[in-house]
């Protein structure tokens, strides 16, 4: 048996597993719930044990598992759960595995224990209640659970709670434990602060001596009016390394947060929360917090201290006193630099009618500062037109949107739920349905009797033979009417009894399409995008002056396509994550056309001439010209076309007839007796008669209409005769 490793979101979308592949797999599900644990054997001791399960099920299942999938949930809590919306907050690779057990495509799911799920009551109910519904086979450890046995569900539950009761005492003993270290004035895990270190006892904080001068040397230089800069590019030459990084790379949000913490001068106050399932927002806002103060040894005096909270305070105020953006813009949080990686900002000047994405690059002058960043700026990267880029990603993004087949899946699937509901109509409404076809049955009845009380009336010389024929066309065109709603009404009885009603999901579609194209307001059409996209970048082409857009998709949408697997069953494979647009002009509008729309299909009007005539042979002898006083050139250019008469036999109505027709048949792919009721609906009548467009009809429109069509546009070739040159020498 194979076995797949999926240790986060990433893997499972490199790892091109299949629906296919998950309905003939058994799941093993593993958690740990801090970072730490990853490092430790919890995580393997849980696969290997899962594997080993499998293989000894598979010697005794008729229908043996091929694979087996492995999801690690690495340093993920099992309380992340908000009890009444029902939602798992952080468990991806959970969330993924309870999305195929909604589409049945799980048969086989395993765990160490009911913990590993979760550590909340409520949320282990409702998974249990998800795999009982799609009969999912529930193995903890090596013991398949009968979710439907109440006896074992209730046992099942009880563990749970202790489960949750253990896990909440843990934390209060926790919580209660890193009081009292703070209490006694001890480090409660991770980190020291720059400038302290681990003493003789665990958890004592003492000065780290080598720290100490740099600390000290810090201060001193804010307080000479260095800037943070400054103080980064001086530790980097001291080569000290910042205890905050991996890397060791020191930045100026670190030195200005060391700057202004009192641990410096003795005082750390620690605000610790007392509700794990709370944010420590959530319980200021409840009181369900408790400062401690905690007194650290002294490495920085008051008054030095002092003078550097003035200097502080002053960056706050300059901070505040920066204006904000004064307009919106649709894509500026999205936009960066090909090159370097930064974030493009906004240039506008009304006076100049400017309004730009530049890489501020030059002005942040990195070069200068250290050789972390890729060099950019003036040469590398230029500005381009803020409008046109904007517009340019609003019109692709709606584009690969609406040809992307996972969108339109994914729309199929959220409205034919509920439109298989509503048309799985109760017996009260087919009863209704019934009622309505007597109803016109008896209508028929009562104009046949008309038909013949007319007959008497002709014979009574009521009225005349002609008004008579009249009358019986009106009749027996209303007749032809209740008919056809007697048929259709029988129809949706048939259907709605198979349980089935055909419906046009891709109509909708187009209409939720049109929605988003005719947003207005900025507020839909950032959401829209926002949505859809996460970053836009921009890389300048020296050669050409052009840049190179790459539009960057939450999900692969990109060019995916629609596979067609046997008859009526199709598969979706996922496209690209980046759309990349080359030669985009930051200076012509035109460009953009040039290079993003289709050209119209034209017909060919004019030939080469012979190469004798082409103006670069007639340079390769001036002397022909030079002695001749003028020239004339004269042709004929024979031009046939099928489009200067008969093209207009079609009145505005049946134009639209036959286009709307056309449509349905070949962009829909619809037939010709739905067609027909779908015209019926929509209100079109014959031309002449004005009566019902049954299927036939349908299919005589469609057919001439092509033959028209292919008629008017054939195509012929142009040619030029009679080439004449004279010419007049003097």
């Amino acid at each position: 048996m194979k076995v797949i490793v999926i240790r986060s979101i990433k893997d499972y979308v490199e790892s091109e597993l299949t629906d296919k592949d998950f309905i003939n797999s058994g799941i093993v599900y593993c958690r740990v719930s801090t970072v730490s644990q990853i490092d430790g054997n919890s995580l393997d001791i849980q696969q290997n044990k899962g594997i080993e399960f499998y293989k000894n099920l598979n010697k005794t299942l008729e229908e043996k598992n091929k694979k087996i999938i492995v999801f690690r949930e690495e340093g993920k809590s099992g309380d992340d759960f908000i009890g009444r919306d029902n939602e798992i907050v952080l468990r991806q690779l959970l969330t993924i595995i309870l999305s195929k057990v909604d589409s049945n495509l799980i048969k086989h799911f395993w765990v160490l224990d009911n913990s590993r799920l979760s550590r909340n009551t409520d949320l282990t109910s409702v998974i249990h209640k998800k795999l009982r519904q799609n009969k999912v086979k529930f193995y903890e450890s090596g013991v398949e659970r009968n979710l439907d046995d109440l006896t074992e569900s209730m046992f099942m539950k009880i563990l749970s709670v202790f489960d949750e009761y253990e896990n909440h005492k843990r934390f209060q003993k926790s919580t209660m434990g890193k009081i009292e270290s703070l209490r006694k004035n001890k480090w409660i895990g991770g980190t020291y602060p720059f400038g302290y270190t681990n003493g003789k006892e665990k958890g004592e904080i003492v000065v780290d001596p080598k720290q100490k001068k740099y600390v000290i040397k810090m201060f001193e230089m804010c307080r000479d009016k260095k800037s943070t800069k400054d103080i980064v590019l001086y530790l980097n030459k001291e080569n000290v390394k910042s205890p905050k990084t991996k890397s060791g790379v020191w930045n100026e949000q670190t030195i200005r947060n060391m700057l202004r913490s009192t641990k410096y001068i003795g005082l750390h106050i620690v605000e610790q929360k007392l509700d794990k399932h709370l944010s420590k927002e959530e319980c200021k806002e409840l009181g369900l917090t408790v400062e401690v103060k905690q007194k650290f040894p002294k490495i920085v005096d008051n008054v030095l201290f002092n003078e550097v909270q003035k200097i502080t305070e002053q960056w706050n105020s300059n901070k505040n006193s920066q204006t904000k953006t004064k307009y919106n813009y649709l894509i500026n949080e999205l936009v960066y630099c090909g090159h370097c990686g930064n974030k493009m900002k906004i240039n506008t000047s009304n006076k100049r009618k400017w309004k730009v994405y530049f890489c501020d690059y030059s002005s942040k002058k990195y070069s200068d500062f250290d050789n972390r960043y890729v060099k950019c700026g003036k040469g590398i990267s230029k500005y381009i037109h803020l409008d046109k880029l904007e517009l340019l990603v609003w019109e692709e993004v709606l584009k690969t949107y609406k040809n992307s087949y996972q969108i339109k899946e994914s729309f199929k699937n959220s409205v034919l739920p509920q439109k298989i509901e509503e048309r799985n109509i109760p017996k009260q409404k087919i009863e209704d349905y019934r009622n309505y076809i007597k109803t016109k049955y008896s209508e028929i009845n009562k104009i046949k009797r008309l038909k013949e009380e007319r007959k008497t009336d002709v014979d009574l010389s009521i009225i005349t033979k002609k008004e008579h024929t009249e009358i019986l066309k009106k009749y027996d065109s209303k007749i032809e009417e209740l008919q056809y709603l007697i048929s259709k009404k029988e129809s949706d009885i048939i259907e709605t009894q198979n349980g089935i009603n055909w419906y046009d999901w891709t109509i909708d579609f187009e209409k939720h399409y049109n929605e988003i194209k005719d947003y207005k307001s900025f507020k839909e059409r950032q959401s829209f995008i926002s949505k859809h996209i996460n970053r836009v970048e921009i890389k300048w082409n020296k050669n050409n002056n052009t840049h190179k857009i790459t539009i960057h998709f939450n999900i692969p949408i990109v060019k995916d396509e629609r596979i067609n697997e046997k008859k009526y069953t199709f598969k979706i494979m996922e496209g690209k994550n980046e759309k990349v647009i080359n030669n985009f002009s930051h200076l012509f509008l035109s460009n953009i056309t040039n290079h993003f729309s289709k050209t119209n299909n034209c017909f060919k009007t004019t030939q080469q001439l012979l190469n004798s005539f082409e103006s670069k042979n007639l340079s390769q002898n001036p002397l022909l010209f030079d002695s001749c006083e003028r020239f004339n050139l004269s042709f004929n250019l024979n031009i046939r076309s099928s489009k200067l008469t008969k093209t207009s036999h079609y009145n505005p109505y049946q134009y639209k007839l036959y286009r709307l027709i056309k449509f349905l048949k070949e962009e829909r792919g619809i037939g010709y007796r739905r067609i027909s009721h779908i015209l019926y609906d929509k209100g079109f009548r014959s031309v002449r008669t004005n009566s019902i467009l049954k299927y036939n009809y349908v299919y005589s429109i469609y057919y001439k209409g092509k033959i028209r069509e292919n008629r008017i546009n054939r195509n012929f070739e142009s040619e030029i005769t009679d080439v004449k040159l004279l010419y007049v020498f003097y």
